[in-house]
């Protein structure tokens, strides 16, 4: 692990932003060449960066509202990029997505088709920026072959733990790949974006039952609730579009 891909006296470029960068760029990509031929490549970038920057503020929010010890006392949405939780930016910049493909009038179930896909795939990566600069989002203590330290991560543990953010990456890769294969022939149908919603919801369902976030209600932490919805909403979408 560690924090900084580059080091000097006074400044540093975080392993972690370098992550969030790719995620952002090869999302932007994945999503323009999808649209191709439905969205013009500057409309596509525009609403793709617009969406991301609110996910981003709404995220920081979101940690600020449930999970800091004192909300919104140092609170700074331009510095640093962590204190980011998924599902507050996921709801934001998904509203900030829909209000703005609504403006400019293009097909809804095709951008969200190629929107989930991107997201997806930057998930995969974000998490990979999680584990490679050990950043406190791992998972419960174990004592299986499976435990990994963070010595020197931005919040260090010597106790060996469920590398969560590695597993979080291979699911997203591996339903990336399985969805991607059928992109061209189902685009527009609203059976990726559905299909995306179930396999992102149920992964992540999963994943927070090792990891050591309090419960927020009903016995499940606010990440399960918020993941039961989402795969609850693609499967409703999925049969909603076959039949």
């Amino acid at each position: 692990m560690f924090i900084y891909i580059l080091e000097f006296k006074d400044f540093g470029i975080p392993i972690f932003g370098v992550c969030v960068a790719l995620a952002l760029f090869g999302s932007i990509e994945i999503f323009k060449s999808l649209l191709r031929n439905v969205v013009q490549a500057k409309d596509a970038e525009n609403i793709s960066i617009l969406s991301v920057i609110v996910g981003i503020i709404g995220s920081k929010i979101w940690y600020e509202i449930f999970y800091s010890e004192s909300p919104f006392s140092n609170f700074n949405v331009f510095e640093g990029i962590s204190g980011l939780v998924f599902h507050g930016g996921f709801i934001t910049g998904s509203l900030t997505f829909l209000f703005l493909i609504y403006i400019k009038k293009y097909p809804v179930t095709h951008l969200l088709d190629a929107a989930a896909l991107a997201v997806l795939f930057a998930y995969g990566v974000g998490r990979l920026g999680c584990q490679l600069s050990g950043d406190g989002d791992y998972g419960v203590a174990t004592d299986s072959f499976l435990g990994m330290i963070y010595p020197s991560g931005t919040v260090p543990t010597y106790t060996p733990v469920y590398p969560t953010p590695v597993f979080e990456s291979l699911l997203s890769f591996l339903g990336f790949g399985m969805i991607f294969r059928y992109a061209n022939e189902n685009l527009g149908s609203g059976k990726i974006c559905s299909k995306v919603f179930v396999w992102m919801g149920l992964s992540r369902f999963l994943i927070e039952f090792i990891r050591p976030n309090p419960v927020f209600a009903l016995g499940l932490t606010d990440a399960q609730i918020f993941s039961l919805i989402l795969a609850l909403i693609g499967l409703f979408g999925y049969v909603r579009c076959t039949f």
